[in-house]
C-alpha cells in the first residue's frame, strides 16, 4: 500500500514520502521483493522501515530467511542504513530526519533497518516466555536501554500530547463524511 500511495504522490507531484514499517516475517513474502523492485524501479518516495526482533513470530529469523534484509535492498538499488541501537530514539529521529530530507530532495526509495526486541507477545498484551522460544533475560539488555522504561519521566513529558493527537485523529475520522463513488477514482489516471 506504501508503494501504491507513493506512486500517486509522485504522479500528484506532492512532495509526500510514505513509510511503512514491518517486521522479519514480513520479509519473506513476495509482495515485498515486488515493493522493493517496483519502488525502486520507478523511483518512489517511499521509506521502508524494517524493525529486526530477530524472530518471524516465533521462529527465529535466520531459520527462516535465507538472505540478508540490508543487502537483499541494495541489491534493489536502494540506499540503506542499520541502526543497531533500536532503544536510541534521538539517534533514529536524526538519521530518520535526515533520509526524509534526502528522498525530498531526490525521491527514490530508502531501506532503514532498526534491530529492536519485542516485550510482549506477537499479538497481544501477554508475555510468551512460556512458549521456551526466549526467555526474560534475552530482553533485559534492551530493557537496560530503553529509556522510556530508565526515566519514566519522559514517557510522561510525552503522553498527554501523544493521547491528544490520537483523539483528535479518532475524532475526525468519526466526523469525516464517507467517501462517495465519485471519489473512487479520483487520483488515479
Amino acid at each position: 500500500h506504501a508503494v501504491g500511495a507513493a506512486h500517486a504522490a509522485k504522479i500528484r507531484g506532492t512532495d509526500q514520502i510514505m513509510a511503512v514499517f514491518y517486521g522479519d516475517g514480513a520479509t519473506g513474502e513476495g509482495v515485498y521483493h515486488e515493493s522493493l523492485n517496483y519502488a525502486a524501479k520507478h523511483k518512489l518516495p517511499v521509506l521502508f522501515v524494517y524493525e529486526d526482533n530477530e524472530f518471524a513470530i516465533f521462529t527465529r529469523s535466520s531459520a527462516v530467511h535465507e538472505f540478508d534484509a540490508v543487502e537483499m535492498a541494495s541489491l534493489y538499488g536502494i540506499e540503506t542504513l542499520e541502526i543497531k541501537e533500536g532503544w536510541d530514539l534521538t539517534k533514529i529521529h536524526s538519521a530518520s530526519m535526515q533520509i526524509v530530507d534526502k528522498i525530498r530532495k531526490n525521491p527514490q526509495p530508502f531501506f532503514l533497518k532498526i534491530h529492536t526486541s519485542r516485550y510482549r507477545q506477537h499479538v497481544g498484551p501477554g508475555e510468551d516466555f512460556d512458549t521456551g522460544f526466549r526467555t526474560a533475560d534475552s530482553i533485559d539488555e534492551w530493557l537496560s536501554h530503553d529509556p522510556l522504561v530508565i526515566d519514566t519521566s519522559l514517557a510522561e513529558k510525552f503522553k498527554a500530547g501523544i493521547e491528544q493527537e490520537i483523539d483528535a485523529a479518532v475524532k475526525f475520522a468519526d466526523e469525516s463524511e464517507f467517501p462517495t463513488e465519485e471519489e473512487l477514482l479520483r487520483d488515479v489516471k
